[in-house]
C-alpha cells in the first residue's frame, strides 16, 4: 500500500511537498529519530533547527514534516483506517483520576463504534456516565484522520457539553503515536484543522449553528436539542426533540 493512501499528511511520494528539492531540504523522520527527539526535549536539551512538532509541544504534529513509514507502521494505518474497534482498542488511552490508561471496549460501546462506522444516521439515547462523550470522541477523531477534506461538526444545547466532547478529542489525539497523528493547521477550544483538510468544529444549537458549513458529520449532544422532520406520508413538518424523535424511531435496544 502507498503511503499516499493513509491520510492527507501525506500527499504523494515527496510527502507532501511541490518538489524534490523542498523536500531534501527538510529533515526525514521516523519512529526512532521522533522518540530520541521527544527523549532530548524532556531532559530540557535545548534544540535547534526543525522541530517536528508544532509550536514546541510534543503532542501536536507539526504541518508539512516529511515522515518515513516502517511496514509495520502502513499496515496499522491500514487496520485502524478499516475497522474503528482496532483503532480505539489498541490506539486509544483514556484519563481517569490522574491515570492514563488503554480504553477497555465494553460490549454495547463496541456496538455503538461499529453502528458509527456503518451507517450514516443514528439517534442514541443513553443514560449519564455511559461514556458516550468519550465514544463519540472516538469517532470524530477517526473520522478525521482517515477521510480527507471533511468537516465534523459537534453542537450541544450548552457550550459546556461542546466544549467537552473537543477536550476529549484532543486528549485522544495527544495519545496517538507521531505516525498516526496528521499535522495541526489550526488548534482553538472549538476547533481542531488538520493537514488532511479535514476539521473539527464545536458550536452551541442555535439556529445559525452549520450554516453555510458544508457539514459531513453533524453530532448533537443533550436530549433537549431539537431538529425538523417531515413525515414522509403525510409531509408535516415539525420540530421535536432528539428524545422524542429516538422515542418515534421506536428503536427498543436503549444501550
Amino acid at each position: 500500500m502507498s503511503s499516499s493512501n493513509l491520510y492527507g499528511g501525506v500527499a504523494n511520494k515527496n510527502n507532501g511537498y511541490d518538489n524534490e528539492e523542498e523536500s531534501e531540504q527538510r529533515i526525514v523522520w521516523d519512529a526512532k529519530s521522533i522518540d530520541e527527539y521527544m527523549d532530548k526535549m524532556d531532559r530540557g536539551v535545548v534544540l535547534k533547527g526543525q522541530s517536528p512538532f508544532m509550536e514546541g509541544n510534543k503532542f501536536l504534529r507539526r504541518i508539512r514534516t516529511t515522515y518515513s513509514f516502517s511496514d509495520y507502521e502502513i499496515e496499522e494505518m491500514y487496520k485502524c483506517k478499516q475497522d474503528i474497534i482496532y483503532f480505539a482498542e489498541n490506539y486509544v488511552y483514556i484519563s481517569n483520576d490522574g491515570l492514563v490508561f488503554k480504553i477497555m471496549l465494553r460490549d454495547y460501546q463496541r456496538r455503538i463504534l461499529k453502528s458509527f462506522q456503518r451507517e450514516n444516521m443514528h439517534v442514541m439515547l443513553a443514560s449519564r456516565q455511559s461514556s458516550k462523550t468519550t465514544i463519540v470522541s472516538i469517532f470524530l477523531l477517526w473520522y478525521s484522520i482517515f477521510h480527507n477534506y471533511r468537516t465534523v461538526l459537534a453542537t450541544a444545547h450548552k457550550e459546556s457539553g461542546m466544549v467537552q466532547t473537543l477536550r476529549n478529542v484532543r486528549l485522544i489525539y495527544d495519545r496517538l503515536p507521531y505516525f498516526m497523528k496528521p499535522g495541526i493547521n489550526q488548534l482553538a477550544v472549538t476547533s481542531m484543522n488538520f493537514e488532511n483538510g479535514s476539521r473539527i468544529l464545536g458550536s452551541t444549537t442555535t439556529e445559525d449553528s452549520g450554516r453555510s458549513i458544508p457539514v459531513s458529520v453533524l453530532y448533537c449532544l443533550d436530549g433537549e436539542t431539537t431538529v425538523k422532520i417531515r413525515n414522509k406520508k403525510t409531509g408535516v413538518v415539525e420540530d421535536v426533540t432528539l428524545e422524542k424523535l429516538y422515542t418515534m424511531c421506536g428503536n427498543k435496544d436503549n444501550s
